[in-house]
């Protein structure tokens, strides 16, 4: 069985994560957002982040307006 858990329900785990998440960072942080236009609404998108710390994967996963899928490169 190649996943643990099954697609619907990773589905709704990142979904509350993403309700969750965008409940909180406007209570914690200052974040501002720009470039949200710039998402692709059909079609394939890759997104790179420009820090290697974790909160950029938080803000990404929380702000993107599609689910994204992460790829880790170990350099």
């Amino acid at each position: 069985m190649p996943y643990s858990i099954t697609p619907p329900l990773k589905s709704f785990i990142c979904n509350a994560f993403r309700v969750l998440a965008r409940s909180l960072f406007p209570l914690l942080t200052r974040t501002q957002i720009a470039g949200l236009y710039n998402f692709s609404k059909n079609g394939p998108l890759i997104l790179v982040g420009n820090h290697t710390g974790a909160m950029d994967v938080l803000l990404m996963e929380t702000y993107s307006p599609i689910t994204l899928k992460f790829v880790v490169v170990n350099l």
